[in-house]
């Protein structure tokens, strides 16, 4: 006979971005959480094969006290899972609680055991989801020193243990921590290699990942959302853990949609004049265009002077985003840029070519000419070269 478990964790229900909201008000990217979390349950009770518990692996909510809404939409499909006789299994995650020991965690909201909804907010529990087969559930402050179980096993019985924290990989030595998590707690590394354990499901990491390869039946599941550059590319969804009565583990990934995010090719202004970086940036985010969707995009441009950026068109590039959700644009510092100190502020009089200031200016007139009426071009013109000149005279005089 084999158990099957739905795994799932960091839904984070609750973040958002900088974005505009629906028609009814939601921030865009709060309900991409409230979809990704529709669709993993849908998908959980609608399975091919029949599952028998859910297991979440922490921080269901991104904020300590989440709002109304983000707690009546975990109710909700924490119910749907209750009306398919299917018990659901989580742990309190690093964003769900405060360091404040009179606070619970936020996912005591949904604690409801009577519907088989177990919700831990308390260091540690032990569950029997059937004759044999146990569940060791450790909130993300079961970890902590003061506060962490000694977790035994239980004999005769396949034994499975679910946290909320960093693990240690002992394959690579890498620590697999979250980008701007507050509140770190280390996985003991003898958990996840304990053999006694049948498989350990872990949240935390927003990356699908198995610790220390397969060998060791230790997955992060990964987040249901992508939050913007900050977590790593890669499918999002859930994991069927398959057990059957020899404690053989089959682990299957299982994948929900999501909004399309693109890192577009980095593009290198050395060398180029403003209407050439323009020509790029067009060919890069038309490749962005997808029906019915609205993507994150981020364009790194490196080495651009100060003179192209002014250059390029931001018309254009308004156009150009215009179906984009998010629409990053990133300059990085040139190379080699030298500065006068102030007491006021830092004059940048540099490039990657920096005594080649004169030749940069020239081709920033020809892309910007057309905002200087002709008969006045000539003398601007000029008059500018000389300015600049003396300022790069005293910039170079200066560093030496």
């Amino acid at each position: 006979m084999t158990f099957n478990i739905a795994f799932f964790a960091d839904s984070h229900l609750g973040y958002r971005a900088k974005v505009r909201s629906n028609e009814k008000g939601i921030n865009l990217r709060i309900q991409d959480g409230y979809d990704a979390f529709r669709e993993t349950i849908n998908q959980i009770v609608n399975s091919d094969v029949k599952i028998d518990a859910v297991v979440h692996g922490g921080d269901l909510f991104h904020y300590s006290k989440p709002s109304i809404r983000d707690i009546a939409t975990a109710q909700h499909f924490l119910r749907i899972l209750a009306k398919h006789n299917i018990p659901f299994y989580g742990v309190a995650g690093n964003h769900d609680a405060t360091d404040i020991r009179a606070e619970l965690a936020a996912v005591a909201a949904v604690n409801d055991p009577d519907k088989k909804i177990f919700a831990l907010y308390e260091p540690y529990a032990k569950y029997e989801l059937t004759d044999g087969i146990v569940l060791h559930s450790i909130s993300h402050h079961g970890l902590s020193s003061g506060e962490s179980p000694d977790i035994k096993p239980v004999a005769d019985s396949l034994n499975i243990f679910t946290t909320h924290g960093a693990a240690l990989d002992p394959k690579n030595k890498e620590l697999m921590q979250c980008a701007d998590s507050p509140r770190e707690q280390m996985i003991p590394v003898e958990l996840i290699l304990d053999d006694n354990f049948a498989v350990k499901l872990l949240g935390h990491y927003h990356s699908r990942y198995p610790v220390g390869g397969k060998s060791l039946n230790t997955w992060y599941s990964g987040s249901s959302v992508r939050r913007g550059f900050s977590d790593d590319a890669g499918d999002r969804g859930w994991l069927l853990v398959q057990l059957d009565d020899n404690g053989k583990t089959t682990v299957s990934p299982k994948n929900i949609s999501q909004r399309p995010q693109y890192d577009l090719e980095v593009i290198d202004a050395a060398d180029l004049n403003s209407a050439e970086v323009m020509n790029l940036l067009e060919i890069n985010m038309k490749r962005t265009v997808e029906a019915d969707s609205e993507p994150i995009v981020r364009q790194k441009i490196t080495n651009a002077s100060r003179s192209l950026r002014e250059g390029l068109d931001r018309v254009k590039i308004g156009e150009l985003s215009d179906h984009m959700l998010v629409w990053q644009l990133e300059f990085a510092k040139p190379e080699g840029t030298k500065t006068i100190s102030t007491k006021s502020k830092e004059l940048s009089l540099g490039s990657k070519h920096s005594v080649n200031i004169i030749d940069q200016y020239s081709g920033w007139i020809k892309d910007q000419s057309d905002r200087v009426p002709e008969e006045f071009r000539d003398v601007v013109v000029e008059d500018a070269k000389k300015y600049l000149s003396t300022a790069r005279d005293l910039h170079l005089h200066a560093d030496h």
